[in-house]
């Protein structure tokens, strides 16, 4: 198996997720995560946040990848064996749950009775699919809950249509009596006020 690009670290998502994250340790409360990868942020919030045996993690990703330069060399079922042999005991115990499918599958499929604590949007970097599960995302999430998006600074060089930045900004706008900025960095946190 190839050595597999640690992004997680590499960006310093833990600083920004224990920042955020730190006061919910211990509670029970529950996440999602739009675009799952190897699963290191997965297994590093069921190790640093998610420490109660009742939090739980639904990780959503259809292990694919994207027509992206950087995607182009990785055996997308490698990533697929990385993120299962990370994650199989919490899998195992029902803490993770595993959802193999795009996210627009996701949430037409999800059952609108369940809303989620912090939910994590790190899938496509196309603008389009992500206003759709930032969209999604502020109606699954409860108030008081956070909305974390990666990538808020990723270009591809190839316009706006391409790039995050514009779709998280439109739901930040757009959504700014309902949700106050926590931070806006690499990646933008949001904060459900109402």
């Amino acid at each position: 198996m190839t050595e597999l690009p640690n992004w997680f670290l590499q960006v310093g998502a833990p600083a920004i997720f224990e920042s955020h994250l730190s006061s919910k340790k211990g509670e029970e409360i529950h996440c999602l995560q739009v675009g799952a990868y190897t699963g290191d942020a997965s297994a590093w919030l069921m190790e640093n946040i998610l420490t109660n045996p009742k939090s739980t993690l639904t990780d959503v990703d259809p292990w694919l990848g994207s027509d992206e330069v950087q995607h182009h060399a990785i055996d997308w079922n490698e990533v697929e064996q990385a993120y299962d042999a990370q994650t199989s005991s919490y899998v195992a115990s029902g803490r993770i749950i595993k959802k193999k499918m795009t996210s627009d599958e996701f949430f037409a499929t999800k059952d609108s009775e369940i809303f989620y604590d912090f939910i994590y949007i790190d899938g496509s970097h196309e603008a389009v699919p992500v206003l759709k599960d930032g969209m999604n995302a502020v109606e699954a999430l409860k108030v008081g809950g956070i909305l974390a998006f990666d990538d808020y600074t990723w270009d591809q060089g190839k316009g706006p249509a391409y790039n995050p930045q514009h779709a998280i900004i439109a739901i930040a706008n757009c959504y700014s009596n309902r949700f106050k900025v926590l931070e806006q960095s690499y990646q933008v946190w949001l904060i459900k006020t109402s």
